[in-house]
């Protein structure tokens, strides 16, 4: 899994980087399939820090923004509901098997 992490207007720190990686991680681990491009990009605007994901599964493009107080609480936030689209993707694509 590739996970290119971008900053506008903010230095992406090693703290920052590998937090992020450690919180993507868990998105494959319960995929048959393994996401192969992770891109994130992480912004500042005066006091509203922001993270946004964007990747491709099983031929669908999915794209989270989550803008908090804080770094750290934006990214855990955009993980989360990221995994939460993913498992509506695969609840999508197995409903349609049963038909």
């Amino acid at each position: 899994m590739q996970i290119d992490i971008t900053g506008h207007h903010v230095e992406i720190t090693d703290a920052l980087r590998q937090h992020t990686i450690k919180l993507l991680e868990r998105l494959n681990s319960h995929r048959e399939t393994s996401l192969q491009n992770i891109r994130v990009v992480l912004q500042v605007s005066k006091n509203v820090n922001g993270c946004g994901i964007m990747t491709r599964y099983n031929q669908e493009e999915f794209v989270v923004n989550c803008q908090e107080s804080d770094m750290y609480a934006a990214i855990d936030r955009a993980v989360e509901k990221m995994e939460r689209q993913l498992q509506n993707a695969k609840g999508r694509k197995l409903a349609r098997r049963s038909q």
